[in-house]
């Protein structure tokens, strides 16, 4: 069975800890380039808000492990909110639909 348990089982928790962590530094990094250069909306910048929120996240439940599973959860959907939220305060500042 496919599942969310497979990068774990294949290349360990450590790397898999390892992966995650490097994958959210990348996107904060792409985010923020892209968004300078113009390739994105500036919107970019504030979704990096997102990505810190999220490494937030992740380090407190690696240093606390025994947090409420669905506190965890509730923040982490939150967080998808928030990502929508801002984009859509950023189209209305914007003048789209």
């Amino acid at each position: 069975i496919v599942g969310r348990a497979t990068i774990p089982i294949l290349t360990g928790a450590k790397r898999t800890r390892w992966l995650l962590e490097a994958l959210l530094m990348l996107l904060v990094v792409v985010l923020t380039a892209s968004s300078a250069a113009g390739v994105v909306p500036t919107v970019g910048f504030w979704l990096v808000v997102n990505v810190l929120f999220f490494g937030i996240f992740y380090w407190v439940y690696r240093s606390r492990p025994l947090l409420d599973r669905l506190l965890l959860e509730g923040m982490l959907d939150g967080n998808l909110f928030l990502a929508g939220a801002l984009s859509m305060v950023y189209g209305m500042t914007r003048g789209g639909a």
